[in-house]
């Protein structure tokens, strides 16, 4: 049976280069002022990404483990927030918050169901009732942990008169979360590109479309990002970074994954893609396979910075956390 659901900076750096001038950023912000009402990224404040990486939630087979997963999700969460406990973390994140939306992607291959699965469940531990959390793509979604996998969804939002999917209309808070994977077009399909899949009206040729972003390798897609309902409800960015993909060049484009056994998290959706496009690249250049294809520069994110103050691109802008959630210790 269908769940019901009643809606009421610019210049490229080494990996090296990035994380030393990144780590020279010793005193982050406190929370408080990130979590200002209209949400922008001051130019001259940097921006806290973690990267959580566990080489062992991953089987011989690639596939993740939920317990492995849950574990990341909440060692990133405190690093991220500066808190001891996942709890007090969440209350930072959602104040006061009674629904939840998660933004998914399952476009050429879908986030890992163990992903969903965690993000959902914790937000349960911490408060959100199964009822009042919600995963989706496009037209497709579920309700509660019972339909974290996609494969299980049954449940479609609709479309407002705005043209924005009934479920960003509907959550009092948005979790944007994407996987991590080059674009022929963009260089990477990430968080800020992640949320072309809550609205209607647009198509590859910008013909006639309600958001015409094609153009410029997609430069002006920043501007989804950017509308009031999705900016102002957005409260955290988890990227599954447990398998990215890569596409191969000519003449196949076929994906291939590697096992990277990682999570991305943050606040500001272009520094997330920053550093997912910087670890493409770190990939792309230690592999002797010439089969790849170079993923090109994210003139999307530098838009998304440069117009529409989304985030930061600049890596000297850009804090960047390393945690082996093996050795994380934080309470509950």
């Amino acid at each position: 049976m269908a769940a019901q659901y009643n809606p009421g900076c610019s210049s490229t750096m080494s990996r090296r280069a990035f994380c030393h001038n990144s780590l020279a950023f010793a005193m982050w912000p406190s929370f408080a002022s990130w979590m200002s009402s209209d949400r922008m990224i001051e130019s001259n404040r940097s921006s806290k990404v973690v990267v959580v990486r566990d080489r062992k939630a991953l089987d011989s087979s690639h596939e993740p483990s939920f317990d492995s997963v849950l574990r990341m999700l909440h060692a990133g969460l405190c690093e991220l927030c500066g808190t001891g406990s996942v709890r007090q973390a969440w209350e930072r994140l959602f104040p006061s918050i009674e629904r939840a939306a998660v933004k998914s992607n399952v476009s050429v291959r879908p986030v890992h169901a163990a992903f969903h699965q965690a993000i959902m469940e914790s937000l349960s531990l911490y408060g959100i009732r199964q009822d009042q959390m919600c995963v989706w793509d496009r037209n497709r979604g579920g309700i509660g942990i019972a339909q974290a996998d996609s494969k299980d969804w049954d449940w479609a939002p609709g479309y407002g008169d705005d043209h924005l999917s009934r479920a960003v209309h509907w959550a009092d808070g948005l979790i944007n979360a994407p996987m991590l994977k080059t674009h022929p077009v963009t260089g990477i399909s990430g968080a800020v590109k992640n949320w072309a899949g809550a609205v209607t009206g647009i198509n590859r040729r910008d013909d006639q479309a309600t958001f015409a972003i094609h153009a410029n390798r997609c430069a002006d897609i920043g501007r989804i990002h950017a509308l009031p309902a999705i900016r102002s409800k957005s409260r955290l960015i988890v990227m599954d970074a447990l398998t990215p993909l890569f596409q191969t060049s000519e003449p196949n484009r076929s994906y291939e994954s590697w096992p990277y056994g990682g999570l991305i998290l943050g606040l500001d959706p272009v520094a997330v893609d920053r550093a997912g496009w910087e670890i493409l690249n770190e990939y792309q250049s230690a592999i002797e396979n010439r089969t790849w294809r170079k993923p090109p520069l994210p003139l999307h994110l530098i838009e998304s910075s440069r117009r529409y103050g989304l985030g930061n691109w600049e890596a000297g802008c850009i804090e960047t956390r390393f945690v082996d959630s093996n050795k994380a210790v934080f309470g509950k």
